[in-house]
């Protein structure tokens, strides 16, 4: 009888045991991820440095294209995650389908805010980080600052290119990354060519004409991007001798096989993938690229004026070394990031309003 009875209170506490566990899981579960380390983050992606220096001149694109083509997969997979309760069995059952589509969680993804605050370089709302080993001035670089656009123009006065067209976003806004948010996309509505229409869109709103190429410059070989980039832009330059500001709208990618981070702020309590701004310089192996110190002005300009507007939304301006971007082409031109693949499609969306709104500031002021 006494054992009976030992069996059954055994039995008693390990359903008790059981449910404790599963309540303090759902309770908690969730802060794993908010407690993460907040220290500042290295850029870096699947082990490699993913610096936002890339690749580097127009000429020499093709070998640097080439040095970081395996930063992402071809495959493609359909994701859709849902985070709802299921009760029934035909819920579960398409519970099930969809998590199976969905892939394998290959692991987490912190949300951080990248501070600009600690660059090495920095005047008067603005925030540099300057990896050029060239000393600049910030002060008489603003001073200097013109960006030429003519506001009221029907000639075309920006002009808007994706070197790495396919570079998409998070497919699911549930903490975890799959094989599907490692790969890239043709749909515009989550990739760096839907932020490009963001931008355009404000622009053109306010009056500015814009031109936004969206050709795949890394579809179907990644190799070679910035080459045929270079061509395109050269090409719009050649039919409109009109525009004052090349844009190529890009995304980073911060992270490793277990972690990715994206970089978020709050804009008037909204999410908002965190921009840089990257600039080439004429330094290293990088020769004829004698407008680069416009560039930077440019961009310093912007960075400045997002952090007026949308404190924390610029991170530091990248000024790299020994790196070209294509920016030789032509005074006016800025790499922009916009977030990375650890961010949703919305969240840099609602960035782009934000850096086209911060240009047509820009633009009606300068």
């Amino acid at each position: 009888m006494y054992e009976r009875f030992n069996r059954a209170i055994s039995v008693v506490l390990a359903v008790v045991s059981v449910i404790c566990s599963s309540v303090i899981c759902a309770r908690y579960g969730d802060s794993v991820i908010a407690l993460a380390d907040e220290s500042p983050v290295k850029a870096v992606f699947l082990g490699k440095t993913a610096d936002p220096s890339e690749p580097t001149a127009a000429t020499p694109a093709e070998s640097a294209d080439q040095t970081v083509s395996s930063e992402s997969t071809d495959t493609k997979s359909d994701l859709s995650d849902s985070s709802s309760t299921v009760s029934s069995a035909v819920s579960s059952a398409a519970a099930s389908k969809k998590a199976k589509n969905s892939g394998k969680k290959l692991g987490v993804i912190d949300s951080q805010f990248i501070t600009p605050y600690n660059a090495n370089t920095a005047y008067n709302n603005i925030y540099l980080n300057n990896q050029s080993g060239v000393k600049v001035s910030i002060q008489k670089l603003i001073k200097s600052f013109d960006c030429g656009v003519a506001p009221k123009s029907k000639q075309p006065q920006i002009l808007i290119v994706h070197t790495h067209a396919t570079e998409n976003y998070a497919l699911s806004d549930d903490g975890a990354f799959r094989n599907a948010d490692l790969a890239r996309s043709k749909d515009p509505n989550n990739s760096v060519i839907g932020v490009g229409n963001e931008v355009e869109r404000v622009l053109k709103k306010a009056g500015i004409s814009v031109i936004h190429s969206k050709v795949l410059h890394d579809d179907p070989s990644y190799s070679g991007s910035y080459s045929r980039s270079a061509a395109t832009v050269q090409k719009y330059l050649k039919k409109y001798p009109s525009i004052k500001i090349v844009l190529d709208i890009h995304r980073d990618a911060i992270g490793d096989s277990k972690r990715l981070v994206k970089p978020v702020t709050k804009i008037d309590g909204k999410a908002a993938a965190q921009v840089m701004i990257c600039v080439g310089s004429e330094t290293g192996d990088v020769t004829d690229f004698p407008n680069w110190r416009q560039n930077l002005s440019l961009g310093l300009k912007l960075q400045q004026t997002m952090e007026v507007l949308y404190p924390g939304l610029a991170r530091a301006l990248f000024l790299a070394g020994d790196r070209c971007y294509n920016q030789n082409l032509s005074p006016g031109s800025i790499i922009v990031e916009f977030g990375t693949n650890g961010n949703s499609f919305s969240e840099a969306k609602y960035s782009g309003t934000l850096v086209g709104n911060a240009l047509v500031t820009l633009i009606k002021n300068g």
